[in-house]
């Protein structure tokens, strides 16, 4: 027994322990699925936060924990139900305890009524150790140690106050930068441990600092209406593993290849018409622009063919008369009045 317990500490220290089966893995064969899995379903019909009381108690006692890797469970009913259910309970119990005297109770209440009307958020880390999640996210999966179980870590708010509790899906830079709020607030705070000033576990967001947390980073879902990836051309579209063929693999990658070869038709087409389109704008100004040209090449002068149908004329007639009565006479008898008016009022060629 010492033998093995020495070669168990000789490979955790050249390898490194393996922490996953600390953590719950949801078991397909039961029908059961990780918080990203149900997440991207939900996705589908545009909820983008589940209810926490949804989720199963082994999950929510080992797979969450802060910003600086400490155990958060949240299995418990200050996280699942409102606050105005709590105070319901809690007056309940009141009146089961006979020692409480009516200040007590007044006090008590006082207390608790600013809280009802308020939300807080919790910001964690979660971790999902299952097979789909490993397959669906492989680019970003990652492992403690060379032994280790590959997971895929995601983040998340988790609002608590005048709904049930819901976790929100948030970026790793709105996790850092709340980090650094709740730090600042836990040192501040004259409550917290002074042995321990960062265990921020009591410690929470207000809904006017957890919104400006969303304004640094709130990427949209990378679907489209029919939950369909790929369809935001902001964000890449993200690959299956190559060693995952199963049925939503399969319809993903014939999904996105459709998808790319309908862009490409659409395109070509849409160019095609265009220069299409200018093409025969093109042509066309320029036949009536040489037609216009020939036309007007084509077409005699209206001042040269008077001027040719008269000299045409005057050459007929002068050849006759010359024949009959040459010279001087003959020539001004050639040109009656009318004849001699158009000779002077023809134009010059």
């Amino acid at each position: 027994a010492l033998a093995a317990k020495q070669q168990h500490s000789i490979i955790s220290t050249v390898f490194g322990s393996d922490i996953g089966c600390t953590f719950w893995r949801p078991n397909a064969a039961r029908g059961e699925k990780g918080l990203l899995e149900a997440l991207h379903t939900r996705k589908h019909a545009n909820d983008t936060y589940l209810l926490v009381s949804t989720r199963p108690p082994q999950e929510l006692s080992c797979n969450f924990s802060t910003p600086d890797h400490r155990l958060f469970n949240i299995n418990s009913d200050a996280y699942k139900v409102s606050r105005t259910t709590r105070a319901v309970k809690a007056v309940q119990d009141i009146d089961d305890d006979l020692n409480m005297t009516g200040r007590d109770m007044k006090n008590g209440l006082r207390d608790a009524l600013p809280l009802l009307t308020t939300d807080e958020y919790h910001i964690m880390r979660y971790r999902d150790y299952s097979d789909w999640a490993v397959g669906h996210f492989w680019k970003t999966a990652k492992k403690d140690s060379v032994m280790g179980s590959k997971y895929v870590e995601k983040f998340f708010a988790m609002r608590v106050g005048t709904e049930p509790g819901a976790l929100i899906e948030i970026t790793e830079a709105q996790l850092i930068r709340g980090h650094e709020i709740l730090v600042q607030q836990a040192i501040n705070s004259p409550l917290s441990d002074n042995n321990d000033p960062h265990n921020l576990k009591s410690f929470a967001l207000t809904t006017d600092q957890f919104n400006t947390l969303r304004s640094l980073a709130d990427p949209p879902p990378n679907t489209n209406a029919n939950g369909q990836p790929g369809a935001n051309p902001n964000y890449p579209y993200d690959y299956p593993s190559p060693w995952d063929w199963t049925p939503a693999a399969v319809q993903r990658r014939i999904s996105y290849y459709l998808e790319q070869k309908y862009k490409a038709l659409g395109r070509f087409i849409v160019k095609a018409l265009l220069v299409g389109c200018v093409g025969y704008l093109v042509v066309g100004y320029l036949k009536s622009g040489s037609g216009a040209k020939k036309a007007v090449e084509d077409r005699p002068p209206v001042r040269s063919s008077r001027y040719n149908r008269y000299m045409a004329r005057a050459n007929a007639t002068s050849a006759s008369v010359a024949s009959e009565a040459p010279g001087f006479i003959s020539s001004v008898l050639t040109f009656s009045p009318k004849a001699m008016f158009d000779y002077a009022l023809a134009p010059s060629k």
